[in-house]
């Protein structure tokens, strides 16, 4: 019969008296622990492999998508937007030649992908003056709408309205354009009627001005809004297209020197863009060529009016749409067919496709591609990553 000692060992009496079974026990299965406790290194060691990958390939796939994803234009390693970036600084140089930091009140600078990195300098040779006359007071029943036919042209006029005034600008056109943009401005300056919603102060029909509180009102003659400046350019101009803004009240005309270079800087057709120098530079006229100038914005789509800025950037921002769309479309449906033919085999291979079926017999059979559920998708996406001020600049 076996007996228990002080250390709970157990033991037996006669011929197995005195061995130790536990410690033979343990010997005998020391082999078996330590196969055991390999095993288990072995498993943990996988398990951490298995993280480490799975880490691997969750950052893989964020580059992928920030990166190398179509639909992500400002990040995509592919975009020329990513590489095509320039930037523009502006400072002030005072008389003795000291640059200061601000930027000078009328002057601005905006570049793009096709600039040419170079410093330039605008030097103001005589300050500008905007072109205007003065007439007498007006009567506001004898404001003629028809007179400002001419849509290549943009005219203003001051009025005061009881003690307030404002001038109003608008492009030429027909008398009901001109009398929509007068009333949108006049509404604007003085406020709109909490009747009607209509401006406290507006034209009518007829062309009168009229105030709805019956406040005093005298305008002055309508001028051309023409003016002349000098422009020079004080360090070389560089081949190739060099751009600018000139802005005049609220339009703004875009110039190419590629463009204009032959007409403004080089009259004389004895020097070229890489020679001219801060010596070079002749004045540029408004009111000679602000129909020429107007014209041609028009046709570039590059005049800074509200009406062909938006048909501009609907137009732009539908193409960029359909491009990535169709770009996108096409892949989904490359990836479903790819989807579709490994689905195929794998059935024929575990018999749940009977044997001898064409891909073509069996994919008739399945769901077509979803277009639409697709789109909903695509607009989802496009709208959260489309980045509307990127866009416009």
């Amino acid at each position: 019969m076996g007996s228990t000692g002080s250390n709970n060992t157990i033991r037996f009496n006669g011929m197995n008296s005195g061995l130790d079974t536990e410690a033979i026990v343990n010997a005998m299965t020391a082999a078996t622990k330590l196969k055991i406790t390999k095993q288990n290194r072995k498993a943990i060691t996988l398990k951490w492999k298995q993280e480490a990958y799975q880490s691997i390939t969750t950052k893989l796939t964020d580059f992928q998508n920030k990166y190398l994803d179509m639909l992500n234009s400002k990040t995509n390693l592919k975009s020329k937007s990513t590489f095509n970036k320039y930037s523009a600084t502006v400072s002030v140089r005072s008389a003795d030649g000291i640059l200061k930091e601000g930027s000078p009140s009328g002057v601005s600078v905006r570049s793009n992908s096709n600039a040419v990195p170079g410093t330039y300098e605008v030097k103001v040779l005589q300050t500008a003056t905007q072109a205007k006359y003065q007439g007498a007071a007006m009567d506001s029943s004898a404001l003629d709408l028809s007179q400002y036919s001419d849509a290549a042209q943009s005219y203003s006029f001051n009025i005061t309205v009881g003690d307030k005034s404002s001038v109003i600008s608008f492009n030429g056109g027909s008398a009901d354009s001109v009398r929509s943009q007068i009333n949108s401005q006049l509404k604007d300056a003085f406020g709109a009627s909490n009747t009607n919603g209509q401006g406290l102060v507006y034209v009518n029909d007829s062309g009168k001005v009229i105030s709805s509180d019956r406040q005093a009102i005298s305008m002055t003659g309508v001028a051309n809004m023409y003016g002349n400046f000098t422009f020079n350019m004080d360090s070389a101009v560089k081949d190739g297209t060099n751009k600018f803004n000139i802005t005049v009240g609220d339009e703004t005309v875009s110039m190419s020197f590629a463009t204009y270079s032959a007409e403004y800087f080089d009259q004389d057709d004895d020097t070229t863009l890489g020679a001219m120098t801060r010596e070079s530079y002749q004045n540029i006229y408004f009111n000679e060529q602000a129909s020429k100038l107007y014209e041609q914005a028009v046709a570039n789509g590059t005049i800074d009016s509200d009406a062909l800025k938006q048909q501009a950037y609907d137009k732009a921002k539908q193409a960029d749409y359909d491009s990535k769309y169709d770009a996108q479309l096409e892949k989904a449906k490359e990836g479903y067919e790819t989807e579709l033919k490994a689905s195929h085999d794998e059935g024929i291979k575990d018999g749940s496709i009977a044997e001898g079926t064409s891909f073509e017999d069996w994919k008739a059979t399945q769901s077509e591609f979803d277009e639409d559920a697709f789109k909903v998708a695509f607009d989802e996406q496009y709208a959260q990553d489309f980045d509307e001020e990127a866009f416009r600049a």
